[in-house]
């Protein structure tokens, strides 16, 4: 998760990402991603090596609970 939204454009190699919702996507060189704040994901570098060009936008803030953990009702 990350406190700006972002774009990600891939220029080599391939990474495989999995959404709040479990499912996994995969990436190549040419496509280009884009991420909303407070989005949760995880993402895999696949075999290889990956370069991509990641930009961001204005930062927002992550409310957490008494865990450490960002709210469900997080402000975007």
């Amino acid at each position: 998760m990350h406190p700006a939204g972002v774009t990600i454009t891939v220029l080599e190699g391939t990474f495989t990402t999995t959404g709040a919702d479990g499912k996994d996507k995969s990436f190549k060189a040419g496509d280009v991603i884009y991420r909303a704040a407070n989005e949760p994901h995880r993402t895999k570098i696949n075999k290889g090596a990956v370069v991509m060009m990641v930009t961001d936008g204005p930062l927002v803030q992550i409310p957490l609970d008494d865990q450490g953990k960002p709210k469900k009702t997080a402000m975007r």
